[in-house]
């Protein structure tokens, strides 16, 4: 596995907005910063998006503070093709399991296409394969996690050996040593089932003789019992020709029967039809009596109503005329009125003028008879004309009183008579115009009916008419011709199937005593057959046993053989089982990796200490009661100049340098084997254990294998140690919130 980029999200002290790791092009790069900045961190988000798991107890505790999801997705190399993985986990509610949600990916051109499994689980799997190996086998080999360097050393030799079949691919041995197991006893039950089998054979093919006595005296009484059965059968055959006969003209009996049936109902429908008919034609006749009888009603009162508008025409003349004269006194009554207005004008002209003249008299009085002048010209007058103006104007009043007076008596005469038109017009006009219009409408009513007589005579006519020919249809029976033909038809088929009817039912009289006695001789023949029946079952079952003895005998053999081969094949599978077992091909193999893996470490970790330290790696150890085989096992003994000790009495600067010599001798191991493709190196910390020349040698000793693997990835807080490293991945927190950057 070799990664390319890393995104996270949420994960751990990394916040939201972080840019992505790129890796592509990085071979060994030196992963720094202050410790509890982050560093260990972008190692645990690898291995949480791969395997699921991380330094933290649960997945709860890997999630930023104060968020609710996570998120790192990782594209990496493996077996030449590209993968991307994306893991997701957040929290719901209260609860503490949360929610994980898992993608896998393949690269396929420009774009990835997904090949993940319904599960979590399922896909876990699926990466678990692409990369050959469970997370405690990459924490135990390729990644020196911070605090767990020695941890193949301090574990066991069983978990040791475990790590190590892991890198080897012994998995597959394990798989074929459990085949091999399923077919040794698959041919067990194969071999316990055939020799049953075996046993049964022998019985079954022992029994021969009795089958073939029994099948002897079968065939004896078969041959009695079937001269009886045909001679009973030839009988049988007489008495069903005679049924037969009898049962034909039963047949056709039936079919008379049904015939006439037809017959019966197809007269009745007939006679329904020329019923419903007559029905019919009965009521339209009745309808057109009722229409007649309406009719007649109707031109009797247009004719009335004709001799009644004629009544009227006197009477609404009359009113006519008096609504001319009506008419003439209005028009007298509009003259009248505007001769009393000429009147009233005349009067109100009169009194003005003779108030006019009244006011020059009496300034003609009022002026001194030496001075006085006139009135309208204001010359002055003399006595001889102021008395003759006096004399004129006094004669003037006089002619406009005696005119005023004229004028009003006048219109006092034409107010009255204008009352009296007026009171009379009033009283009378309004009840001749509401009697003049009733009998106007009356009339209008009365002649529109007498209109509408010539139609109604026209219509009556035709309505008799046709009444009389409907009545003519009826008692004539001019209606349903053809129904009445094919009812004729059907009469004389009805009384030709009776006929019939009747001689087949005389010709069926003896067919019950036929029948009783076919199916008493019938009974007697299925008694025979019945007796038959046991006998031919037993007589082909006892031929079927001797027929199955002869094939039992041949399958007798065949069996035996197969047993002999079963064994064989069970002994073949048995060594196979033993031989891919851990005592056979794996330990074989172990044995012959444990050299090459001791060579490897050994030679680092004289590079490491200048040559002082060495280390022995173990496979097998003789019992401790010295009887059997050895126990097959993985122990190490650490030897130095003071000589071999236990791993325990060794400075933690020692300690480390050991187990870094064994884990990077087993990432080299896992990087060399095919089917274990993890060609990447993750060295967490470890350098604060060592002084300045134990720093040094573990420095050399990084550039001395970095050939032998795509990526080295090494963690420190130390910063004198940067500037060995030509890629550093800087990494630093602010508010709480880490990110990185490449130099």
């Amino acid at each position: 596995m070799i990664p390319v980029s890393l995104t996270l999200r949420n994960f751990l002290c990394y916040g939201e907005d972080v840019p992505p790791l790129l890796l592509d092009g990085v071979h060994v790069a030196c992963l720094c910063g202050p410790n509890g900045h982050g560093k260990s961190s972008l190692l645990d988000a690898m291995t949480w998006a791969l395997w699921g798991f991380a330094r933290a107890k649960n997945q709860e505790e890997l999630i930023h503070q104060g968020q609710r999801e996570m998120m790192v997705a990782l594209e990496f190399n493996a077996r030449d093709q590209r993968y991307r993985v994306e893991r997701r986990h957040s929290r719901v509610g209260r609860s503490r399991q949360g929610q994980t949600g898992l993608e896998l990916q393949v690269s396929q051109g420009d774009t990835f296409v997904p090949i993940s499994g319904s599960t979590v689980r399922e896909t876990e799997l699926k990466i678990q394969g692409i990369l050959s190996m469970d997370y405690q086998t990459f924490i135990n080999s390729a990644f020196l996690r911070q605090g767990d360097s020695d941890l193949f050393t301090k574990a066991g030799p069983a978990q040791r050996k475990k790590v190590l079949a892991e890198i080897l691919s012994l998995s597959q041995y394990d798989l074929l040593e459990e085949l091999a197991k399923g077919h040794v006893a698959d041919r067990e039950a194969s071999i316990q089932r055939t020799s049953g089998e075996v046993d049964q054979l022998r019985l079954e093919v022992a029994r021969r003789p009795e089958y073939q006595e029994n099948l002897t005296r079968v065939d004896i009484e078969l041959r009695s019992l079937q001269g009886r059965l045909d001679a009973q059968e030839a009988l049988v055959r007489q008495q069903w020709d005679a049924l037969q006969a009898l049962t034909g003209s039963q047949a056709r009996l039936t079919e008379v029967m049904n015939a006439y049936t037809q017959f019966s109902d197809e007269r009745n429908r007939l006679q329904n039809v020329l019923q419903q008919e007559q029905q019919r034609l009965n009521w339209e006749a009745f309808s057109l009596e009722q229409r007649v009888g309406e009719l007649t009603a109707k031109v009797a009162q247009s004719l009335e109503a004709n001799v009644e508008a004629q009544k009227l025409v006197p009477e609404i003349q009359a009113l006519q005329d008096q609504e001319q004269a009506f008419r003439r006194d209005r028009d007298a009554l509009s003259r009248i009125g505007a001769d009393a207005q000429e009147a009233r004008r005349d009067l109100e002209r009169l009194k003005v003028e003779g108030t006019e003249l009244g006011n020059k008299l009496s300034m003609l009085h009022l002026g001194d008879h030496q001075d006085t002048h006139c009135p309208l010209c204001n010359t002055q007058l003399g006595e001889e004309s102021r008395g003759h103006l006096e004399t004129t104007y006094e004669a003037e009043i006089e002619d406009k009183r005696n005119r005023y007076a004229e004028t009003n008596q006048l219109l006092k005469e034409l107010e009255l008579k204008e009352k009296s038109l007026a009171e009379s017009a009033g009283r009378n006009e309004v009840e001749l115009t509401r009697r003049l219009t009733q009998l106007t409408a009356q009339q209008m009513d009365l002649s529109r009916q007498a209109a509408e007589t010539p139609g109604l005579q026209e219509e009556l006519s035709g309505a008799q008419a046709e009444l009389l020919a409907r009545r003519r249809m009826v008692d004539q029976a001019q209606f349903g011709q053809a129904e009445r033909q094919q009812l004729a038809i059907v009469e004389e088929q009805l009384a030709t199937t009776g006929k019939e009817r009747t001689t087949l039912e005389e010709a069926l009289r003896p067919l019950p005593q036929v029948k009783a006695s076919y199916e008493q001789e019938m009974a007697q023949m299925e008694s025979l057959r019945r007796q038959r029946e046991p006998l031919a079952a037993q007589e082909h079952s006892l031929r079927e046993l001797l027929s199955r003895s002869d094939r039992m005998e041949k399958d007798l053999e065949e069996r035996q053989r197969a047993v002999a081969g079963l064994a064989d094949e069970k002994g073949l599978f048995g060594e196979l089982a033993t031989a891919f077992g851990k005592g056979g091909i794996q330990a074989l193999i172990i044995e012959s990796a444990v050299p090459e893996l001791e060579a490897e470490a050994n030679a680092l970790l004289a590079r490491l200490t200048d040559g002082r330290m060495a280390l022995k790696l173990e496979t097998q150890r003789e019992r401790r009661m010295g009887k059997g085989d050895p126990i097959e096992t993985l122990e190490i003994y650490i030897g130095d100049e003071l000589g071999t000790r236990s791993y325990e009495l060794f400075s933690g600067g020692e300690a480390f340098r050991i187990n870094f010599a064994l884990r990077v001798s087993l990432s080299r191991l896992l990087a060399r084997r095919s089917g274990a493709p993890l060609p990447t190196l993750f060295i967490d910390e470890g350098f604060g254990t060592q002084d300045a020349a134990g720093r040094e040698r573990l420095i050399d000793a990084i550039r001395a294998i970095q050939d032998d693997f795509e990526r080295i990835i090494v963690i420190t807080h130390i910063d004198e140690l940067k500037e060995a490293f030509p890629t550093r991945i800087e990494v630093s927190k602010t508010d709480g919130k880490s990110t990185f950057w490449i130099n």
